[in-house]
């Protein structure tokens, strides 16, 4: 009976270093997809500020008034790039 008990002992032994290791394993692959996933949204964030860059000095150079012209356009699609990005 003490074999028995001594056995099932030593398996679950063994299990739960399985598991503590999978756990390990999980939460380091956990904290590179948050990392990864914080790069990306800061080069999102980047890319839409250049983005909006962009549109303004194209719209200032077909209108040749200023910063006042064309800027309407700018806005609607740099807000929906805030929403579609999650700023």
């Amino acid at each position: 009976m003490i074999r028995v008990v001594c056995s099932q002992r030593d398996r679950f032994r063994a299990k739960v270093l399985e598991l503590e290791e999978e756990l390990s394993r999980v939460r380091a692959e956990l904290a590179a997809t948050k990392s990864q996933a914080a790069t990306a949204k800061a080069d999102n964030i980047a890319l839409v500020e250049r983005l909006r860059y962009v549109h303004s000095f194209k719209a200032q150079q077909r209108t040749g008034a200023g910063a006042g012209a064309g800027t309407t356009g700018d806005m609607e699609a740099g807000a929906e790039a805030e929403r579609r990005y999650g700023r």
